[in-house]
């Protein structure tokens, strides 16, 4: 199962957030090496990570949002936004490009064609390693 975890020492890594760091790793690795020396190249490499720093600290803390209850508890660090969490985040993520696009004066179609081209890497190595990963334990 993917949210099973691995243990080392104190701390508890679940399969499922190493999965997705190996994933957004191979991602920006094959994006770069694949690509030809283009602007799309260029935004890529000064944007992949802002992008992916931009979703997971959304994701993570969404949960003050969508349940700001969960404030008052003494665990509520440890909790996740979810589905809505990572919906917020893909939305701050693009609000973000879109920004930057506009800072840089690109063109939309570079924009959408960062977003396909990132998505569509992206999920062919997340099942490609989500398989590898769950074959070995």
């Amino acid at each position: 199962m993917i949210y099973d975890a691995i243990h080392i020492g104190p701390f508890t890594i679940q399969y499922f957030y190493l999965v997705v760091l190996i994933s957004f790793l191979f991602t920006y690795l094959i994006m770069d090496a694949f690509l030809t020396k283009t602007r799309l190249k260029q935004f890529i490499r000064n944007n992949y990570w802002v992008c992916v720093f931009i979703v997971f600290i959304t994701y993570k803390f969404s949960v003050l949002i969508f349940r700001p209850q969960l404030i008052s508890t003494n665990n509520w660090i440890y909790l996740t936004g979810g589905n809505k969490g990572i919906y917020l985040g893909f939305l701050a993520c693009f609000l973000y490009l879109l920004w930057r696009m506009k800072k840089e004066k690109l063109g939309l179609k570079l924009l959408l064609l960062f977003i396909v081209v990132s998505v569509i890497c992206f999920y062919f190595i997340y099942e490609l390693v989500k398989v590898f990963i769950l074959s070995l334990v």
